[in-house]
């Protein structure tokens, strides 16, 4: 029985071994084993999943072998380029490398499809461009750019020399625009019979053309009252070039030192002029400025929309300069007229209050009114209201204030029926002035404040 067990084990095994799985047979080509090596083509393996993109999977494929041809482009970086010729290379190198790499996948012309191989789950697209094709190709285009450039650079280049900077830019930064696709190499042209690096020549020639504009004010420093405003005419710059030729039409950005300020974006005049004004000078300071600077990037903008040339020119200096303000406290003219019981006091408390609350904050208190930047009125009157038979008089107050500037009222408020009692209706209407007096400093003085320097 033993002897049987072992016999029938004997054959159950060799039957499963002799029926094992047969050894897998790749029917695929070689290039999909092993990538094709060329001296003369560009090559370019793509492989899609028939599951993942049942519908596309060949194109699929053929954007992923596009992609592989375009990875074999270098992108090399010279010396004598664009790139190597401004201050920020190093941060924009990468960013340059990568749009270029994108680009030219997009623009890949001229490669055949040498192959394809499938299997059930899976598709494999091979393609080749030729590298002499390629090159004779990118020679074509780059040679159509620099001929484009040059065209700008020398209406860049009549723009200076008829005194329009404006233009001059303008058509300086289309010259580097045209040559985008080359930042990266040398570009080598002649212009008017002298061989030149063009781009080298163009960042040159743009920094050269802006760094020769000047922004100078009309007055280098100059005195203002806080809480008043200050008008164009004190803040206004002009913008020449290096011949003293007003410049029309140049952008500008204008900077507070104290704060933000709104709408400080203007443009030079027919004469080369650009103005701020401030409608109220705030700052607690003793000394501000106002900076006006030329803003290269409006201009950048105006000739080009492409985010990378904006990218590579961002961190062009520009012509700035400042006007120096002398911050001086406003002089405060009281007018009062205080009564009591319809009569004139002969002493003024309110005046009295307002005149040492505002010289405790730093202002002036004149009593000729042709000098005073502000002017408050105060009018306060007295009324009898009644008496008892305890021999106890009530008066009430009712007062008025002004804030006046430039002949304008800015702030106006009264206080009515404050009352005050005594022995007689006159003392009962001192009393009411004591009134008055605190509601004077809780309610109005700040406000007086706010309302001249805020």
């Amino acid at each position: 029985m033993n002897i049987l067990k072992v016999v029938f084990t004997s054959i159950t095994l060799a039957l499963m071994l002799s029926c094992g799985s047969k050894p897998v047979i790749d029917n695929s080509p070689n290039w999909v084993k092993s990538r094709p090596i060329s001296n003369t083509d560009y090559i370019g393996i793509g492989k899609s999943s028939k599951t993942k993109s049942p519908y596309d999977y060949m194109s699929v494929a053929k954007n992923s072998a596009l992609s592989d041809i375009s990875s074999e482009i270098s992108i090399n970086i010279s010396s004598s380029s664009v790139l190597s010729s401004i201050e920020t290379y190093n941060s924009f190198a990468e960013d340059y490398s990568s749009i270029i790499k994108s680009k030219t996948k997009k623009e890949l012309e001229g490669y055949e499809l040498v192959s394809t191989y499938e299997d059930g789950n899976n598709y494999w697209g091979y393609y080749k461009l030729n590298k002499k094709y390629y090159k004779k190709q990118q020679e074509r285009k780059k040679h159509i750019a620099i001929e484009k450039a040059s065209d700008y650079y020398k209406r860049s280049l009549k723009a200076y020399n008829d005194n329009n900077s404006k233009l001059s830019i303008i058509m300086n930064v289309k010259a580097i625009e045209a040559v985008k696709n080359y930042w990266n190499q040398e570009i080598v042209t002649n212009i008017d019979g002298e061989s030149i690096i063009l781009g080298n020549e163009l960042i040159s020639n743009l920094n050269k053309i802006i760094n020769e504009l000047s922004i100078d004010p009309v007055s280098q420093e100059i005195n203002a009252i806080r809480g008043k405003s200050i008008h164009e005419s004190e803040l206004t710059f002009q913008i020449n070039n290096s011949k003293g030729i007003n410049q029309i039409g140049i952008p500008v950005l204008f900077s507070y030192s104290d704060s933000r300020i709104t709408k400080n974006n203007k443009t030079s005049n027919s004469k080369g002029y650009v103005s701020y004004s401030l409608k109220k000078l705030k700052s607690e300071s003793h000394i501000v400025n106002i900076r006006c600077k030329i803003d290269i990037n409006t201009i950048i903008k105006e000739a080009s929309n492409d985010y990378m040339i904006f990218k590579l020119l961002n961190n062009i200096s520009s012509p700035e300069n400042k006007i120096l303000i002398n911050v001086e406290n406003p002089i405060i003219y009281i007018k009062s007229e205080e009564r009591i019981l319809g009569k004139l006091k002969d002493s003024k408390t309110i005046n009295n209050s307002l005149k040492g609350y505002f010289e405790n904050r730093g202002f002036n208190v004149t009593d000729h009114i042709n000098e005073a930047n502000f002017i408050v009125v105060v009018k306060t009157d007295t009324k009898k209201v009644s008496s008892n038979g305890d021999g106890v008089y009530t008066s009430i107050l009712n007062m008025s204030i002004l804030l006046l500037s430039d002949g304008k009222t800015i702030y106006s408020t009264s206080i009515s029926k404050l009352e005050g009692r005594g022995n007689n209706y006159e003392s009962a209407s001192n009393k009411a002035y004591l009134t008055a007096e605190k509601e004077l400093n809780i309610r109005v003085e700040n406000q007086l404040y706010r309302e001249i320097v805020d």
